[in-house]
């Protein structure tokens, strides 16, 4: 379940789902907090999958600086800020927990693969999101963009509900 969002059309015909901001991530002034919604259980086990989620993301970054030495270290770090930005917005879970790698490039990649479909969303520290959400029981679920963010980092409309469409067939 996706939480802590507010629906927003702000920009030709492109509406969005307003999260905490991620402003305070990236220029490393200040932590973003949330607040869950629903039972103690369900609290736990967003908090477990989050946890869980950071600590691979971490593992990514660490791997990315060890091996791809040449990447640009500021980049890198925002590319880091946003992919846990991304994490924090709730929009995996359970049911379409990813595997997170990065690239030789510096690209965050979370992807997640099932007989349903599949999942891939890339960040790389340059205020774009990169995704690709297939459904193979309703394919014309599928939804697909490169997407520039905003200063306030919002959330496209599209892959939200591309993601809330997918879960719902699991």
């Amino acid at each position: 379940m996706m939480l802590d969002s507010t629906f927003i059309n702000n920009r030709e015909n492109v509406s969005t789902y307003d999260f905490p901001t991620i402003a305070g991530y990236v220029s490393q002034n200040q932590p973003t907090d949330h607040v869950c919604d629903g039972t103690f259980y369900f609290q736990f086990q967003i908090a477990n999958t989050e946890s869980r989620l950071i600590d691979e993301l971490r593992t990514a970054y660490i791997h990315a600086k060890l091996v791809y030495q040449d990447l640009d270290s500021s980049r890198l770090k925002s590319g880091f800020f946003e992919a846990k930005y991304l994490i924090e917005c709730r929009l995996f879970g359970e049911e379409l927990y990813p595997n997170i790698s990065i690239d030789p490039d510096g690209e965050f990649i979370f992807s997640h693969k099932s007989k349903m479909g599949y999942v891939d969303i890339g960040v790389r520290g340059e205020k774009e999101l990169s995704y690709h959400v297939r459904n193979d029981v309703n394919p014309n679920e599928t939804r697909y963009d490169d997407y520039i963010w905003d200063d306030d980092y919002k959330i496209p409309k599209e892959l939200y509900d591309a993601l809330l469409s997918l879960k719902q067939q699991l």
